[in-house]
């Protein structure tokens, strides 16, 4: 089937108003225009399974979640965490930096920092029930996903103010702005006994 759509500027294609709908009011800083906004989260299709996982409140395996590129700067976690020998920290996913981090892993000699690899998002459930807190490092993010998913999962959220996770993240604890502050912080929370992670 073959869909024709006449392109003119004397016509519309609807004649609803437009607006733009994001994820949070951050997501719009600097950006001034008339356009009305509209705010709706992200939500996600194994919200009931991530609902219903146990929430352990130890702190000990850390994760994070997404395509190996630059813009994650997974490295700089893997870095972290060569600091932090007693914590484990996994990464999901896969992508065209996976062998350099994996000589990353390597080159450190660590044993506390291993790849997964893909998961499969009818698996994604079974996935956050392998961790304890999720750490988002990107430079640039419009949600993201994870951030959903940890938030329905019960899971710590460590993350930097990308994204709508500054407005997600109500507790200007969990937001980090460079990896000496994210080394403090999960020390920090990790040493905690667990009635007081949560």
């Amino acid at each position: 089937m073959t869909f024709n759509i006449e392109k003119s500027p004397q016509k519309k294609l609807s004649k609803a108003a437009r607006n733009y709908v994001i994820h949070a009011p951050g997501l719009f800083y600097g950006f001034e225009n008339s356009i009305p906004k509209v705010y709706i989260d992200q939500t996600t299709l194994a919200e009931k399974l991530l609902l219903h996982l146990k929430i352990d409140a130890n702190l000990k395996v850390f994760a994070m979640i997404g395509l190996f590129m630059e813009v994650k700067q997974m490295e700089e976690v893997i870095n972290v965490f060569a600091k932090l020998p007693n914590l484990n920290l996994i990464l999901f996913g896969t992508g065209e930096l996976q062998t350099s981090y994996q000589n990353q892993i390597d080159t450190l000699g660590l044993s506390n920092v291993k790849i997964a690899g893909f998961v499969a998002p009818d698996q994604i459930a079974l996935l956050y029930a392998q961790i304890d807190a999720l750490i988002i490092n990107s430079s640039e993010e419009t949600g993201p996903m994870t951030g959903i998913e940890a938030m329905a999962s019960g899971k710590l959220i460590l993350s930097r103010p990308v994204g709508a996770m500054r407005e997600r993240l109500r507790d200007p604890e969990m937001i980090f702005d460079k990896a000496e502050d994210l080394i403090e912080k999960i020390k920090r929370y990790s040493s905690l006994p667990p009635e007081k992670n949560y």
